[in-house]
């Protein structure tokens, strides 16, 4: 693992520290977790899915009670052109 040291002007540095607080984490857990959420982000843009895909993905996680809606049967189709 690497480490960073960043030096920040004062007030960038107390908005990061009550964000991280605000979301009872450390600010190390917090900055890293900023700093991976926008890697990930050039990594999607660049193998060509759209900007705030991961955001959306990763919105999902947390909810443990979400329920795919039911498919309809599939249905058979001839040529493309079929509707």
């Amino acid at each position: 693992m690497s480490i960073i040291t960043l030096d920040l002007e004062d007030r960038i540095a107390d908005t990061l520290a009550r964000a991280a607080e605000a979301s009872k984490k450390p600010l190390s857990v917090w900055v890293l977790e900023r700093l991976n959420a926008a890697a990930s982000e050039d990594i999607a843009l660049a193998n060509g899915y759209p900007r705030g895909y991961w955001k959306l993905f990763s919105s999902m996680e947390e909810n443990l009670d979400f329920e795919a809606p039911v498919r309809e049967p599939l249905r058979a189709i001839a040529t493309l052109n079929e509707t």
